[in-house]
């Protein structure tokens, strides 16, 4: 995998893997762990960022430790993430560009970002029922599953870990 690459080409493009804080520093640390077995997609980057820092920054009352928490040690540790919109930075999901151009045009940057990344047949987890809705829509032939945002309304982290806990099994189940 080439992170240059991917630095330059991909500003929302992160890997499933922190060190004790949510710094993106470990990233650049632990290259052999870093695989695209497993992407995890979100719909936006709320904010534009450095390369690496997508679901690595601390801002206020973010909940992204629970996604260290949640798949920092887990099976799918070192994962490729990213985002499916990857040209709005709206804050409020009700707000981003989900036009039929603009999801076909971020629908075919994916593909590629697929192809760049090396990701044949991926594991595929979502966060959230809009990018959900996208990935399942556009990719018929993947294996693509489903969390809940944890930023969702309502949402407790007990849920949401319980969530994250289903779908890592299957990815066990289907790898063993």
């Amino acid at each position: 995998m080439n992170l240059s690459k991917i630095k330059r080409k991909y500003r929302c493009a992160s890997f499933a893997i922190w060190d004790g804080d949510l710094g993106y520093s470990s990233i650049e640390k632990n290259k052999k762990l870093l695989h695209s077995r497993a992407v995890i997609v979100g719909l936006n980057a709320s904010a534009k960022i450095k390369p690496f820092e997508n679901f690595h920054k601390k801002h206020r009352g973010g909940r992204d430790a629970w996604l260290r928490e949640a798949f920092g040690e887990s099976v799918i540790r070192g994962a490729y993430m990213t985002d499916i919109i990857q040209n709005d930075f709206s804050v409020r999901e009700s707000e981003v560009d989900l036009s039929n151009s603009n999801i076909t045009r971020n629908v075919e940057r994916f593909r590629n970002e697929l192809q760049d990344v090396k990701a044949k047949s991926p594991f595929i987890v979502v966060i959230g029922k809009k990018a959900y809705d996208i990935l399942v829509a556009n990719f018929t032939t993947y294996s693509i599953y489903k969390i809940p945002h944890y930023a969702k309304l309502g949402i407790t982290k007990k849920k949401f870990m319980s969530s994250v806990k289903k779908v890592l099994n299957r990815y066990r189940n289907q790898n063993n």
